[in-house]
């Protein structure tokens, strides 16, 4: 069965939270990209900014140069995956 999972891709604190809250009631996973600046172009909010959900599940992707440094950082967040 396909699941249609929604992006929430934003590039400061406000569209973070406002997009989240937008289509948090709908589906069953909810994907989250995170982005450094370096690997990915672009940056997203802090991860001490980011915050996630109960529910729906959500997976985090990321788009960092050394994702490893921040392993624990991602952990904190319990996502579902990463």
């Amino acid at each position: 069965m396909a699941v249609i999972a929604p992006t929430v891709t934003a590039f400061s604190n406000k569209e973070y939270t406002q997009q989240l809250r937008r289509i948090a009631d709908f589906p069953d996973i909810i994907h989250i990209d995170v982005m450094d600046g370096l690997f990915a172009p672009s940056t997203s909010p802090a991860l001490r900014d980011i915050w996630l959900p109960h529910r729906p599940a959500v997976d985090i992707h990321v788009m960092y140069q050394h994702p490893g440094d921040y392993l624990g950082d991602f952990i904190r967040l319990k996502p579902r995956l990463v």
